[in-house]
């Protein structure tokens, strides 16, 4: 093992161009030893009378199988076989060097966002926010609906570590980054804005859109935007107000299609067409099961979506849930209650 260790360490210091010249070496060497072997046991040990018999000994020797069906008696021949057991050991350090090298050079590759992305199928997050990022992917990666992300950004490390997670260095505004980025064949897009207090990020934000529209037409798109004005010059975009919606929202954006626009206009206006609470309800409501609260409100102008009991809130609840004495009920009316 010590052997082994000590040539692995060996080739990793060796360039490519004398990693041939070795393996060209004990490519030769596996060749002639053989027959040398042969050569000087062929008179004295029958065992070696014919040659592909010395080359049946020379693998199983060198691959250290070791049948013992066949061995040299001449020094010559034993020489030959200490050289072809090294021969075999150093093979060994070669080929498993180079597998080691190369899953090496591919991680650290991958790790600094070098590599291409050939996956298919990701949502592609472009930008970083070191405060909300790793949030937004667990998010991301705890729906089932999302097989994986890549995230384009600006770095020199992938911010996220993690087997689902693969990771793109560079400016998302870049068409080689966006196609190193494979977005042509992603399942959708995040455009996360630069500075949540800048309205400018809105512009480069708007420049990274112009550029995956072109490159991926059909992919779904949703853009973070720090000033709602700017969402006319998104079209056919999923616009996230970052100042009214959090991670959670932009999330269900790519996994939902079209449930921002339901809940923007949800929360759009304080006392117009909405998502309201209510606590001055009816006191006949007291008591009343949330089944019950249902079937009051199919004739009237209100829909009961959730009930709030001290700090938990409860948001489609069981039907046998009760409405009791402080309760919150939460609703969907096209006005504010009285």
């Amino acid at each position: 093992m010590g052997i082994f260790i000590n040539l692995l360490a060996c080739y990793r210091a060796i360039t490519r161009k004398e990693y041939l010249k070795f393996s060209l070496i004990l490519f030769l060497l596996f060749w002639s030893l053989p027959l040398v072997t042969w050569y000087v046991e062929r008179d004295v040990n029958k065992q070696f009378s014919k040659i592909e018999d010395s080359y049946w000994w020379a693998i199983v020797t060198i691959t250290t199988t070791g049948y013992g069906d066949m061995a040299p008696i001449t020094r010559g021949g034993r020489l030959c076989a200490v050289l072809l057991m090294l021969t075999g050991i150093s093979l060994l350090a070669t080929v498993l060097g180079a597998i080691s090298a190369k899953a090496i050079e591919s991680s650290r590759k991958a790790k600094r966002g070098l590599k291409p992305i050939k996956v298919k199928g990701n949502v592609v997050v472009c930008g970083w926010n070191s405060a909300d990022g790793p949030n937004l992917i667990q998010e991301l990666l705890l729906n089932s609906n999302v097989g994986g992300v890549t995230i384009i950004a600006n770095l020199s490390e992938i911010p996220v570590e993690n087997h689902r997670v693969d990771f793109v260095s560079g400016l998302p505004s870049k068409d080689e980054i966006l196609r190193k980025a494979n977005v042509s064949s992603a399942k959708a897009v995040l455009i996360l804005a630069q500075d949540w207090n800048n309205p400018d990020s809105d512009v480069f934000s708007f420049l990274i859109f112009q550029k995956v529209r072109r490159l991926a037409p059909s992919v779904h798109i949703s853009v973070e935007i720090v000033d709602p004005e700017n969402a006319v010059d998104f079209p056919g975009c999923a616009c996230i107000d970052v100042s009214r919606m959090g991670t959670n929202i932009l999330v269900k954006s790519v996994v939902d299609t079209g449930i921002e626009g339901i809940v923007s206009q949800l929360i759009s206006d304080p006392d117009d067409s909405g998502f309201f609470t209510w606590q001055t309800y009816p006191r006949e409501f007291v008591g009343k099961t949330f089944g019950e609260l249902l079937a009051v409100s199919a004739g009237k102008d209100f829909i009961p979506v959730g009930i709030q009991k001290s700090e938990n809130i409860l948001l489609n609840p069981p039907r046998d849930t009760s409405l009791d004495t402080g309760d919150i009920l939460y609703i969907i009316a096209p006005q504010r209650p009285k």
